[in-house]
């Protein structure tokens, strides 16, 4: 359901930019975005990529960041999709747990809402911070995903991020010297494709991606271990005391997307921080 309300609500976004802050070359590129994400998104989808809501989500999502991002929005949202992939393949593990199963709506907004929603506000205020805090949240995500497959593909063994003990490669939380570096590779990607995608070569702008896209990932063990694994949360709303008053707040407990989700938010708060 929330993951409609995303879809309309940015459709809306897109409408009234379109309206009020758009060319007649802008328009036609964001016209073109239309046209080209629907294809995109509706052959795979008939490959099993997306669920049906995880397919409108990722046609709002490419509308947004290719219609509104430009060249840095296609370039960008290019690799995080298919960053994944070729690092799969590169590990010859084609039926990759983290590439079997569809995509819903709410995965694909749990990585990318802040990457679009600061596209859109950079497209219409053209401020550089806004759209260093756009690269800082997309880097978190890719960098998340980089980490989760190599751990699964080549860390046989994993830490735990709060306790330090080991754990089997690929539980929530972990953290591996392999998942680490390819996490490491994932931001420094998105920080050159920063550099060379925007007018200006930015080089702070750029330093200022990678270390908010790591933290961003590192957030995201971190969180993953409080809320999934040690289940600190929940387990302190089910006391006996507080169950009756305050049981509705089980629902806001952050699950593998919801920490994903914050992880990329407090990746563009240190970016805007530090900027």
């Amino acid at each position: 359901m929330i993951d409609r309300l995303l879809n309309y609500g940015f459709a809306i976004v897109l409408i009234a930019l379109l309206v009020l802050y758009s060319g007649a070359a802008e328009r036609v590129w964001i016209l073109g975005s239309v046209l080209l994400c629907s294809a995109i998104v509706f052959v795979a989808y008939i490959n099993n990529y997306f669920t049906i809501d995880g397919a409108g989500a990722a046609l709002m999502v490419g509308i947004l960041s290719v219609g509104l991002g430009g060249w840095f929005g296609t370039f960008i949202l290019i690799f995080f999709y298919a960053g994944a992939h070729v690092l799969a393949w590169w590990f010859e593990m084609p039926e990759h747990p983290e590439m079997e199963a569809r995509k819903h709506g709410m995965q694909i907004w749990s990585e990318s809402f802040w990457f679009v929603l600061f596209i859109a506000l950079y497209y219409t205020f053209e401020q550089t911070w806004l759209i260093v805090a756009a690269s800082a949240a997309l880097a978190s995500s890719a960098a998340v995903t980089w980490r989760a497959i190599t751990d699964r593909s080549l860390a046989y063994n994993a830490k735990l991020v709060t306790t330090l003990k080991h754990v089997p490669s690929g539980t929530a939380g972990s953290v591996s010297y392999k998942g680490t570096l390819a996490a490491a590779a994932a931001v420094l990607i998105v920080a050159l494709i920063f550099l060379f995608a925007t007018p200006s070569l930015d080089f702070r702008a750029a330093a200022i991606i990678v270390l908010a896209g790591f933290s961003g990932c590192f957030a995201d063990s971190y969180l993953c271990a409080i809320f999934i694994v040690h289940k600190s949360a929940k387990r302190w709303l089910s006391d006996p005391v507080k169950k009756t008053k305050l049981a509705g707040l089980q629902r806001l407990v952050p699950d593998r997307q919801g920490s994903l989700f914050l992880a990329a938010g407090l990746a563009s708060a240190i970016a805007v921080l530090l900027y």
